[in-house]
């Protein structure tokens, strides 16, 4: 987060709605609040953490395991969101850009720990699309430790996929895009992962 002591920045004028008033915060787009974040804008960067903190944090503690050091993730991220403002392109794609942010971070925080983030991977599945509600109510029942250790069974493109889609709550061509993967190929990691799932939390069909 940038720190208010050090960062000597005035807020730009806020855009104009139709009937020519300020337009409030927290009924801008994403794109807009971060155009005003390029420009300095403080309050534009904070509607914008509001809008996504839990999201990037669940994110990050369910793939490294831990909540310390996913909250730390999740600072780093937002501090790499404010530096990087000048240079996003509104496209309407935000949660796109966001979330390779924390993929990037979780890679780096990899190399800098030396420790295997998503062998540590936990995961929570929350309103799972249609033909996915079996495993929901299977899992609902499951322990942590038990879920933990499944999830650290899977292979890391498996891994990844499912928390993005579960705990990011992203659609699957955002995904493809974080991942580098055609959409296909995003939904097919999914789907096996899912698979792989049941039969190490002992439910083979």
């Amino acid at each position: 987060m940038p720190n208010e002591a050090r960062l000597k920045l005035v807020p730009p004028p806020r855009p104009l709605d139709a009937h020519g008033q300020a337009a409030s915060l927290p009924s801008m787009s994403d794109d807009e609040l971060m155009k005003l974040t390029a420009a300095g804008s403080r309050g534009a960067f904070r509607e914008l953490v509001g809008r996504y903190q839990a999201r990037v944090l669940s994110v990050s503690i369910r793939s490294v395991g831990s909540p310390d050091e996913g909250r730390e993730i999740a600072q780093e991220v937002f501090v790499a969101l404010w530096q990087a403002a000048p240079r996003y392109r509104p496209s309407g794609s935000f949660p796109s850009f966001l979330f390779t942010l924390v993929r990037n971070q979780l890679r780096s925080s990899a190399r800098r720990r030396a420790t295997a983030v998503a062998a540590k991977a936990v995961l929570s599945l929350t309103e799972p699309p249609r033909g996915e509600a079996a495993l929901e109510s299977m899992l609902a029942a499951e322990n942590e430790r038990r879920l933990r250790a499944a999830l650290g069974e899977l292979d890391e493109v498996h891994r990844r996929a499912i928390v993005l889609r579960f705990s990011g709550e992203l659609p699957y061509d955002e995904i493809a895009g974080i991942c580098e993967a055609p959409v296909g190929t995003v939904r097919s990691w999914v789907h096996h992962g899912l698979r792989k799932l049941r039969v190490l939390l002992g439910d083979p069909s």
